[in-house]
C-alpha cells in the first residue's frame, strides 16, 4: 500500500472510530404523548409518564444497561404504587395514595432538551413543575421543581439517574407541615419476580429496625436490592445526598412484595417549610446487571457524590 493510500486508510479509520463511539454513546430523548422517553445508543433507559396520570406523575419503566426493566406500576394489590415516585402528606392531606380525597400533583409545565443541547455524552435531563394541590379545598399547599437526569455510566456498567425536587410554599400560604407514613418518599415499586427472593445491602452492612413484620427501617448512605428480574439478576441502589435535610432512612420489604423507599422519618418528625424557605431533596439511583458487593456500590455512591456536589 503507497503512503497516500495508508494515510488515507489511518484518516478514515480514525474516522469510522469515533463515528462509532458517538453512535455508541448517542443519548435520544423524546416526548411522546405525554412520555418523555430517555434512550441510549437505540436502547430505553427510562419513561417519565405525567400526562393521563390522574394523580401524580412518575417514573414508569427504569432499565439496567442490559435493557431489563425493574419497575411495577398500579399492581392490582396497590394500585396507587407506580413504579418510581415520590409523595407525602401536606397539610394532613395525603399524596401517596389514590382516594377520594387525596392530594394531586398537577404538573404545569415541562422542559425537554433538544439532544443538541447535550454537553456530555451519555446524559440527558429534563425538567418538570408541579403543583401540590388539596383538591377538597381547590387550594395549592406546595410549588415542585423536579429535575431528572440519566446517564450511562461505562465504567461501572450502570443506568444511573438522580432525582431532584426543590420545594417551595405558595405566597399566599405562610407555612406547611410535611409528614406522612414510615413509607412515604421517594418509592420504588419492584417487579413481581423480585418479590421475596433479593437481599438488601446497606453501607453498613445493618439490616435497620423492624417497623412491623418484614418492614425496616435503616439509617445509611446508600441502600441496594439484589434479586432475579425475570429470571437475570438485578442490583438496584438508592444513594443519598449529603446536602439533603437529613439523612435517608431507607424503608424495606421484600414479602408480600418488595418496595423501597427513601424517607426522611416525617412519621416521626414532621417538616414545617415556611413560605420564605425553601426545601431541596436529591437522591441518586443505580441499575446494574448481576449481583453487586458492598465495595462495588460504595464507589459508584463516591462518583455519584463527585458528580452530583457543587
Amino acid at each position: 500500500m503507497k503512503a497516500k493510500q495508508l494515510c488515507l486508510f489511518i484518516l478514515l479509520l480514525a474516522f469510522n472510530s469515533s463515528f462509532a463511539a458517538e453512535v455508541k454513546n448517542q443519548v435520544k430523548i423524546s416526548d411522546v404523548n405525554g412520555t418523555v422517553i430517555v434512550s441510549l445508543s437505540g436502547s430505553e433507559i427510562l419513561e417519565y409518564k405525567y400526562k393521563d396520570v390522574p394523580f401524580k406523575p412518575y417514573v414508569a419503566k427504569l432499565f439496567s444497561p442490559a435493557g431489563v426493566n425493574i419497575l411495577l406500576d398500579s399492581p392490582d394489590d396497590h394500585k396507587h404504587h407506580h413504579g418510581h415516585m415520590f409523595a407525602w402528606n401536606v397539610n394532613g392531606v395525603n399524596f401517596w395514595e389514590e382516594t377520594e380525597n387525596c392530594g394531586v400533583q398537577k404538573q404545569q409545565s415541562i422542559t425537554v432538551p433538544k439532544e443538541k443541547s447535550y454537553e456530555k455524552k451519555g446524559q440527558a435531563e429534563f425538567s418538570t413543575k408541579l403543583d401540590w394541590i388539596d383538591r377538597a379545598n381547590k387550594k395549592i399547599l406546595l410549588k415542585e421543581t423536579r429535575t431528572i437526569e440519566t446517564e450511562s455510566d461505562e465504567r461501572e456498567k450502570a443506568t444511573i439517574v438522580t432525582w431532584k425536587s426543590v420545594f417551595s410554599v405558595p405566597k399566599d400560604i405562610n407555612s406547611v407541615t410535611i409528614s406522612g407514613a414510615h413509607y412515604h418518599g421517594l418509592g420504588m415499586r419492584f417487579l413481581r419476580s423480585m418479590d421475596a427472593n433479593g437481599d438488601f445491602l446497606t453501607s453498613s452492612g445493618k439490616a435497620g429496625e423492624v417497623f412491623r413484620g418484614d418492614e425496616r427501617l435503616v439509617e445509611s448512605s446508600w441502600c441496594a436490592y439484589v434479586a432475579q428480574a425475570d429470571g437475570r439478576t438485578i442490583t438496584a441502589a438508592m444513594f443519598d445526598h449529603p446536602l439533603n435535610l437529613r439523612p435517608a432512612t431507607y424503608f424495606t420489604m421484600k414479602t408480600p412484595f418488595a418496595y423501597l423507599s427513601a424517607t426522611m422519618r416525617v412519621h416521626e418528625k414532621p417538616i414545617d417549610l415556611k413560605a420564605k424557605d425553601s426545601l431541596t431533596v436529591q437522591y441518586g439511583i443505580a441499575i446494574w446487571d448481576g449481583k453487586k458487593d458492598r465495595s462495588e456500590i460504595e464507589k459508584a455512591y463516591r462518583q455519584w457524590l463527585k458528580n452530583h456536589t457543587e
